[in-house]
């Protein structure tokens, strides 16, 4: 096997792209590969979360001779996209698709099927809004990390941090509404309808956020997180369709883990449940009363 390899020197990579009209209804504009890899993937050692040489101004200049470009990053962290990313880009993110990958992606520019994936981080507007760029330091050949529990969306919640992308976050080609909310001990049900004029699917996340005051029971104050995913359901509907999605809310829906005693527990409280679409985008809000505080190890 053998491979082919090229280099653009200066600014040449960018004068074809932006001098040519393109005649295609759709130009996509793939950005990825190695050298993006390497400063996207470990920004522990390169320090950077940025687009490398002149892939910022390249996607900048290509929609100027084509409007209707759509936008395909590849990667396996967050990027940083704020010289480039607005609401009128068409923007797609395949992560790693694997062989099928260029199919899918074919899939759902040309429409046959609606996208659907979910974000499973947060991308940060810049590199120095991500926790580890101030906590993750060497020290005597070992790496110390101080986030503690604040990590992703949770440090983005908790520091109040404007984000480009939220946790859970992704568009489709139609539109979904939530409502009919049943909030029991162990689970919440709600009607989710396909309010658009094509089939996709939505994902509902549920969120938990504990009580202002939320303590041990030895009433020693503990710092927890704004809110957390405890629960979340992907269905598929056809335009103007409706289902009754039901999600369990376990033992560890309100818990946390007590370092003193070694032991998880949930404290007696009333928590606020937030039904969202991502971990910014919250479309209802009810209230779950856990009635009494328990303390557990193991499963």
């Amino acid at each position: 096997m053998s491979a082919l390899r090229y280099r653009t020197r200066g600014n040449l990579g960018l004068r074809a792209p932006a001098a040519s009209r393109p005649t295609a209804n759709i130009q996509r504009s793939p950005l990825g590969g190695r050298r993006f890899e390497s400063f996207s993937e470990d920004p522990y050692v390169s320090g950077k979360l940025a687009e490398p040489g002149n892939t910022a101004r390249l996607i900048t200049e290509v929609p100027k001779a084509n409007p209707k470009t759509a936008i395909v990053t590849q990667s396996g962290t967050p990027i940083t996209m704020t010289p480039w990313s607005t609401p009128s880009t068409t923007h797609l993110h395949l992560w790693y698709g694997g062989n099928e990958g260029g199919n899918g992606l074919a899939d759902v520019i040309f429409g046959d099927v609606a996208a659907s994936g979910r974000l499973p981080l947060a991308f940060p507007v810049r590199c120095q809004d991500n926790p580890a760029f101030l906590n993750s330091r060497s020290e005597g050949g070992r790496i110390l990390c101080g986030e503690d529990i604040y990590v992703g969306y949770r440090y983005c919640e908790k520091a109040q941090r404007e984000v480009l992308f939220p946790f859970g976050h992704g568009l489709s080609y139609t539109s979904f509404e939530f409502s009919d909310v049943v909030v029991s001990d162990d689970s919440v049900k709600l009607t989710v309808t396909n309010t658009g004029e094509r089939s996709g699917s939505e994902t509902v996340q549920i969120y938990i956020a504990p009580p202002e005051a939320a303590r041990t029971p030895l009433a020693i104050e503990i710092d927890r997180p704004v809110k957390e995913l405890r629960g979340f359901a992907k269905v598929h509907l056809d335009p103007g369709s409706s289902t009754t999605v039901t999600i369990k809310l376990d033992k560890f829906a309100g818990a946390f883990w007590d370092e003193n005693d070694l032991c998880w527990v949930v404290s007696a409280g009333t928590y606020r449940l937030l039904i969202g679409k991502s971990s910014r985008d919250i479309a209802l809000e009810r209230q779950w009363t856990v009635k009494e505080t328990r303390r557990w190890t193991g499963l």
